[in-house]
């Protein structure tokens, strides 16, 4: 029995045109992204500051020795564990879904559809518990590449990326979404880690350059995140639907 030959796999387009394509569509749709991103910055700020002075009073209350019967201390210990693990995880959550308020954006942008703050914060409240699930799948998966060594730790990183935008798009929920961005990745492996690599130092070059000038560095380092956030969002997922499109013209 002759087996079939493999159809050789069509390359991703190259970082320069990525890179073209991010910053036509984020000009087209700015108003919208930056007021997302907007919010993202300000949850991470405000929640920021909150988990700040509660450390900073749980670490007055110590050092200042204020509370010096042992059965008193302990109950006040334990109660700052539980608010701040509490918070944390609370800051997290939120942190997830304005995130995600941005891939949806470009989702339905791309898609022409007609959307605005108000109904994406809804739609994404209305999906929260599979878009955390999806979340906290992916980094116990990463994590647990990167407790064997860092190599597997890379691997996996790049193979679940996309599981957030097949959550969103594709509506596939928990293991499904990790399990398909995977298969998305087969074969363009090597490929994605040049171009997201790219991407990073880019970025990160750009954040550093910013944080090195003197007085402006905090400021304009803020500034700049409000921009990258979604810049990077729409760079993968521009990556995402082209591997949708070559993996599907290899299949036909």
């Amino acid at each position: 029995m002759k087996t079939q030959p493999k159809i050789p796999l069509k390359p991703l387009p190259e970082i320069k045109i990525l890179l073209g394509e991010t910053i036509k569509f984020f000009r087209e749709h700015f108003n919208l992204l930056i007021s997302l991103s907007l919010i993202l910055i300000g949850i991470v700020l405000i929640f920021g500051f909150i988990l700040g002075v509660f450390g900073s009073s749980l670490s007055f209350a110590l050092l200042g020795n204020l509370v010096k019967q042992k059965i008193l201390f302990w109950i006040m210990m334990s109660i700052f564990a539980v608010l701040g693990i509490s918070l944390l995880i609370i800051t997290l959550i939120f942190q997830i879904l304005a995130q995600g308020t941005i891939i949806l954006a470009i989702i339905h942008k791309d898609k022409q559809h007609e959307t605005g703050v108000k109904k994406i914060w809804h739609e994404i409240f209305s999906r929260a518990k599979s878009i955390i699930w999806v979340n906290i799948l992916t980094f116990l998966a990463i994590l647990g590449g990167y407790i064997l060594l860092l190599i597997p730790g890379l691997i996996f990183s790049i193979w679940f990326n996309f599981s957030i935008f097949i959550l969103l798009q594709e509506k596939l929920l928990g293991r499904a979404a990790l399990k398909r961005s995977k298969a998305l990745v087969k074969g363009y492996f090597w490929p994605l880690v040049f171009r997201i690599f790219i991407l990073t130092l880019i970025l990160f070059g750009a954040s550093v350059c910013f944080s090195l000038v003197p007085f402006l560095g905090d400021l304009l380092g803020l500034a700049f995140s409000l921009f990258a956030v979604p810049f990077m969002y729409i760079y993968l997922y521009l990556i995402y639907k082209n591997l949708l499109k070559l993996k599907s013209e290899t299949q036909n």
